[in-house]
């Protein structure tokens, strides 16, 4: 009985995708301390609000994993959590608890928190039956909603956009890097399925050009961030994030495996994560 809780919970967590859910509520934590300025993250009203976003992501990642049983089968057989440890009957249920319930704490916080959770529950949900099929159109509105999970902090905490705005900009361009090599690692069952994702419409060349932009975009960005506010130090920006992102872009133009693009794609992860670590060097007061 004890090893099959224990079993049922990593399904779980699979399911939901427990480290990103963890990210996500670092990235709220540090950008409510580090960028809105609040002297302590132990409140109720911050964890209630990091909480019901954690439920509308984990909602995500549970309808998602219902859409995509067939071609995870094919991309990430050993991940596959429908269908096995769920039946595709509770994994919607499970879905549907953790939206309802994440939008119900957001209308409780905030009326606007709440119309973000039920706006972003939506298109999660379209995102996975319809929006992943459409070249750039999946990738767009999952780089928009990272980028919101830390906008929406405004919503409850009347501060200036200044810092929100540039990590939010930062998020949405993390994101639409990640999700382009995670389309390129996933190319095969994609194809298999007649999934438009770009590297299918363009092919992996292309793919690759696309992502090269993004992140010369982003790297743009930064710096005309630091010469306009100088929101911190030089060497921060080139160890924690400049020098992360050439050695991504490196690897990015010689990547020709499944195995290279998977390690791309962790990769990614740890940039949104050591972009997160950067919001303790802030010092931009607008």
């Amino acid at each position: 009985m004890q090893n099959e809780r224990i079993h049922i919970l990593i399904s779980i967590f699979r399911l939901t995708r427990i480290w990103n859910l963890i990210i996500l509520a670092g990235a709220q934590l540090f950008a409510a301390y580090y960028l809105i300025g609040l002297h302590s993250v132990i409140q109720l009203k911050l964890l209630l609000l990091v909480f019901s976003t954690g439920l509308i992501t984990a909602a995500g990642y549970s309808i998602n994993n219902y859409f995509d049983v067939k071609i995870d089968l094919i991309n990430e057989p050993d991940q596959v959590v429908v269908g096995r440890a769920f039946t595709r009957r509770k994994t919607i249920f499970l879905h549907f608890v953790l939206s309802v319930t994440g939008i119900a704490i957001g209308f409780f916080l905030n009326w606007k928190l709440g119309i973000a959770n039920l706006g972003a529950s939506i298109v999660l949900w379209f995102y996975s039956s319809a929006f992943k099929r459409i070249p750039f159109m999946g990738n767009v509105s999952i780089a928009t909603l990272t980028a919101l999970s830390i906008l929406i902090l405004i919503f409850v905490y009347p501060v200036s956009l200044a810092g929100i705005s540039m990590y939010s900009t930062f998020a949405f361009l993390i994101t639409l890097i990640r999700e382009s090599v995670k389309d390129m690692e996933d190319l095969t069952g994609d194809k298999t399925y007649g999934r438009r994702t770009i590297p299918v419409v363009l092919g992996i060349a292309k793919t690759k050009i696309y992502t090269g932009t993004l992140i010369l975009i982003l790297m743009t960005a930064i710096w005309l961030a630091y010469f306009l506010y100088q929101p911190m130090p030089v060497p921060v920006i080139l160890g924690l994030i400049m020098l992360p992102l050439a050695i991504f872009t490196f690897l990015l133009i010689k990547a020709d495996t499944i195995l290279e693009f998977s390690r791309l794609s962790r990769l990614a992860k740890l940039l949104m994560v050591l972009g997160i670590i950067s919001m303790a060097f802030f010092k931009y007061a607008a």
